[in-house]
């Protein structure tokens, strides 16, 4: 998997309206609590990406998923510990 890029933290809605550039609302890393960045595109696989850059995070987490917001989804989704 292509590293996440800072350059790619903003991601187009272009489906049947005039496209707009809007910067997806993400959780913070539920390991380490740092900022995560996305990365619009993955083009070998066709996918995007979100994860953890801090150099302090120990785990590293990302996602990816086959459109912006369903990687978004899946980064914001945390487990309950109820």
């Amino acid at each position: 998997m292509k590293e996440c890029n800072k350059n790619y933290s903003t991601y187009a809605e272009c489906d049947e309206a005039p496209c707009e550039s809007t910067p997806p609302v993400l959780k913070p890393c539920p390991f380490c609590g740092s900022e995560a960045i996305s990365e619009s595109d993955i083009p070998a696989e066709g996918l995007y990406a979100i994860c953890c850059e801090s150099a302090e995070c120990l785990v590293k987490p990302y996602v990816v998923g086959k459109s912006m917001q369903e990687a978004v989804k899946r980064w914001n989704t945390r487990k309950s510990m109820e």
